[in-house]
């Protein structure tokens, strides 16, 4: 899990599955040629030309636990520590988690297999970024029994419906599950565990 804190001269985030410095999460698996000049050139453009798509990024840092007695190296928070940092901090402004996940999407074109994730409420306010159409999770709809609501990312709105403006309210299912679209983010919004070549689709609430 993925948890982020903030003070007011400073944000802490913290990642779920791949919970590690954001820069650390780009690991492209590069093939030769001219494809791997490609991934490095993609690299090198991400990490050192386009500037972190969050406010104040540098301010900006990822809590993670290590277990070195059994090689564990960047495993996250479990879900009842994210949940004493939420409530016990008196440190930080904000404070946020992710889950990295996978799922079948299916409704509005072909099915699909795509990288996910489940993120609390409160992480796309600490990271400054707002969906261009729609969004983002209220806090009732991070609780049991609330309506399944998901974002989704440029690439998919654009890749799988075709930039569709009336995409806010379409029903489409994730695992055979119903989900309703609330919000479509920025071309150049991509979370800190995003891999280069596999970049997290859609969102869907963090239960907690």
């Amino acid at each position: 899990m993925a948890s982020i804190f903030s003070k007011p001269s400073s944000k802490m985030f913290a990642t779920a599955c791949a919970c590690c410095a954001r820069i650390r999460h780009l690991r492209p698996c590069l093939a030769p040629g001219i494809g791997a000049n490609t991934a490095v050139f993609s690299a090198v453009h991400i990490l050192l030309i386009q500037p972190f798509p969050y406010v104040h990024p540098e301010q900006l840092l990822i809590v993670s636990e290590v277990l070195p007695k059994l090689s564990g190296d960047d495993v996250g928070v479990a879900a009842g520590e994210y949940l004493d940092y939420r409530n016990r901090n008196h440190s930080f402004a904000q404070v946020a988690a992710y889950q990295n996940d996978g799922c079948n999407l299916t409704g509005g074109g072909p099915p699909l297999r795509i990288s996910a994730n489940r993120a609390t409420a409160s992480l796309f306010p600490l990271l400054g970024v707002r969906p261009i159409v729609g969004r983002t999770f209220a806090d009732e709809e991070a609780r049991q029994g609330a309506d399944a609501v998901v974002v989704i990312s440029h690439d998919l709105w654009q890749r799988h419906y075709g930039g569709d403006l009336g995409i806010l309210g379409k029903i489409i299912k994730l695992d055979e599950k119903p989900y309703t679209v609330i919000g479509v983010m920025p071309a150049s919004f991509r979370f800190p565990s995003d891999s280069l070549l596999r970049p997290t689709q859609l969102s869907t609430p963090l239960l907690c």
